[in-house]
């Protein structure tokens, strides 16, 4: 991600993520939500507003920051697209 390789940072970051089994997530979610957040914060690094604003909000319970994080991302999403009233209703 810091040398600017979007694609390559993108393919892999989602790759880790996708290999972490259900369980794990469940019973570690305080621990592998850093990680699970990470793709949001990859599209956020690169300017990449329409992947984030339709990314799904598909965590757990239990990952409270991934949550809240994906938030941060749409607002930031839609105040780069000059959607003001669409970034204050993500806080």
């Amino acid at each position: 991600m810091m040398s600017g390789q979007r694609d390559l940072a993108i393919k892999h970051i989602r790759a880790m993520v996708a290999e972490m089994p259900a369980d794990f997530l469940e019973e570690n979610a305080l621990h592998a939500e850093g990680f699970m957040a990470m793709p949001l914060e990859v599209m956020v690094r690169f300017g990449l507003w329409n992947d984030i604003l339709t990314e799904p909000e598909k965590y757990t319970e239990k990952m409270w920051f991934t949550r809240a994080f994906h938030h941060v991302a749409r607002a930031i999403a839609s105040a780069a697209k000059s959607s003001t009233t669409n970034a204050r209703n993500e806080q």
